[in-house]
């Protein structure tokens, strides 16, 4: 038995314990994508290695699974739905809204962020599967037995009734052998 999670980021802000200042902002037009898989990955696989496990190494067919679910979650512009048909490989979406476009290397870092921000629900010595909502993205990303991954991304621009036109941004990670399976046996065996 498996569940799948969803994150989404509605706001996109760094803050120091000074002052509070914007990150640097593009316009979807200047985002590199390949830049910003490029940098997830890097950030995702420095986790992994904090934790005592493996990079992940990706593959091309998870690549292209991913940006297929990435390029259909952004045609649908409805949110984040996990991908009924993807019944083989481990998933963590994420979704961003935003007037400007952080960096590569920024929104790259603020997603494995928030991803990783999940830590914190997660009790290595009493683990609760029923709170496994509050603590999947983490355990995927450093899940010891997936091996490899794909990033997908896709980028659309919405412009509402009007108003400042925004640019929605959908991340799919893709991972093989999927985690997250629920036993506690599993996660003890896992999650370092």
């Amino acid at each position: 038995m498996r569940r799948r999670l969803l994150f989404e980021n509605r706001t996109f802000k760094k803050t120091d314990e000074n002052n509070s200042e914007d990150y640097q902002l593009k316009s979807s037009n200047d985002f590199d994508v390949e830049e910003f898989k490029r940098n997830l990955a890097i950030n995702h696989n420095i986790i992994r290695i904090k934790h005592h496990v493996q990079p992940l190494k990706i593959t091309t067919n998870l690549m292209n699974e991913a940006q297929r679910y990435a390029d259909h979650l952004a045609a649908m512009n409805n949110g984040l739905r996990h991908d009924p048909y993807n019944k083989d490989h481990g998933e963590n979406l994420y979704y961003g809204s935003f007037y400007k476009i952080p960096s590569e290397k920024e929104l790259a870092t603020s997603v494995i962020g928030r991803f990783y921000d999940e830590k914190k629900y997660y009790n290595y010595n009493l683990i609760r599967l029923s709170s496994y909502h509050r603590f999947g993205h983490f355990t995927q990303m450093i899940w010891k037995s997936s091996t490899e991954f794909g990033i997908g991304v896709a980028l659309k621009k919405v412009n509402r009734h009007n108003r400042i036109p925004r640019t929605r941004v959908f991340v799919v990670i893709r991972y093989n052998p999927e985690g997250n399976v629920l036993s506690e046996e599993d996660f003890k065996e896992n999650v370092l």
